[in-house]
């Protein structure tokens, strides 16, 4: 019993964090990327990829996250792939595409590790780390699956020991729970994925530094002006919307104001204390930016900020 039981848990959260790096790649690169469910594995974790990046996590139960990739498919991901690289070179880029892939790795446990606390209470997890070579890792079970893209293959593994947990009843409702979550995950980001896609305005999320969050629509890169294939996650707002320098300082000194006094100014007030929430960009187009907080669940505290951009140029050139 206790066998089957384990063994449900190590593929359900193998599955939910591959699909969870699946969709991190999709938002921060738009690299499409698919599950080879012919390879989900349950044995105690090795790979023979020479880059592997960890997470490791505890309280309740303790374990570890694997990403297990070439360094070629990472050199790819981040554009700067080039097969007659010499070997000398490919390790000078080493920490330009290991922080890429530390990134990946912390978007993807953060949200993988949502469902492990829904059942079993907090978890705390270290820092990703990147190793070059092999890793060898304590004999406890692990769940291990590949997935593919055009840049290459890429092992996920999810390993947990579970040995100082009363699995019971307590384990086996998590079981058919995520069985339940698993199909709500998939169902919820294909409704995302399908909204940005058809949302006919611009919407994107920013931080408190003014970087673009993953996750915008598709139309957003035309409308301010770029094109429409560009990527713009990961860069700065001003930049991608094109905001002029001279009002650039203004914008930045009103983004530090709202997130630093959110709790004690109405945000309606902290939107007026931008002037017009219309600008003229460096691209001579006119557009409309509304600003809506999305906040913590105490709502005391500001997150980030959801943009909806309109160009409305034809509009004020009438």
């Amino acid at each position: 019993m206790y066998e089957n039981e384990q063994n449900g848990y190590l593929k359900a959260n193998t599955i939910i964090f591959a699909q969870n790096v699946a969709q991190s790649l999709a938002d921060m690169v738009g690299a499409e990327f698919s599950l080879r469910k012919d390879t989900l594995r349950e044995k105690p974790f090795s790979t023979s990829y020479g880059m592997i990046a960890s997470i490791h996590f505890f309280g309740s139960i303790q374990g570890e996250y694997f990403l297990c990739l070439n360094d070629a498919v990472a050199l790819r991901l981040i554009d700067s792939y080039d097969p007659s690289m010499p070997p000398e070179k490919v390790r000078e880029l080493r920490e330009t595409y290991s922080g890429f892939i530390k990134e990946l790795l912390n978007l993807s446990v953060g949200i993988s590790i949502v469902e492990l606390e829904k059942s079993l209470g907090d978890l705390t997890f270290t820092p990703a780390q990147v190793i070059y070579g092999e890793l060898e890792t304590a004999k406890i079970p692990s769940g291990n699956i590949e997935i593919e893209g055009i840049a290459g293959k890429m092992q996920c593994g999810f390993s947990v020991n579970l040995a100082n947990v009363k699995i019971g009843q307590k384990l086996e409702d998590a079981l058919k729970d995520l069985e339940k979550k698993t199909s709500e995950v998939r169902d919820g980001q294909r409704n995302i994925a399908h909204i940005l896609q058809a949302l006919p305005i611009g919407l994107l999320f920013i931080d408190a530094s003014g970087t673009i969050l993953p996750g915008y629509s598709k139309v957003t890169p035309a409308v301010v002006g770029l094109p429409e294939e560009e990527t713009i996650t990961g860069r700065a707002f001003a930049e991608v919307v094109g905001i002029s320098d001279a009002r650039e300082p203004e914008w930045r000194t009103w983004l530090s104001l709202a997130f630093e006094k959110y709790e004690e100014i109405p945000f309606k007030d902290l939107k007026d204390l931008y002037g017009p929430n219309e600008i003229r960009t460096i691209r001579d187009r006119v557009l409309t930016l509304n600003w809506s907080p999305i906040v913590d669940e105490g709502e005391t505290c500001l997150k980030k900020l959801l943009v909806v951009i309109d160009d409305v140029t034809k509009q004020r050139e009438l």
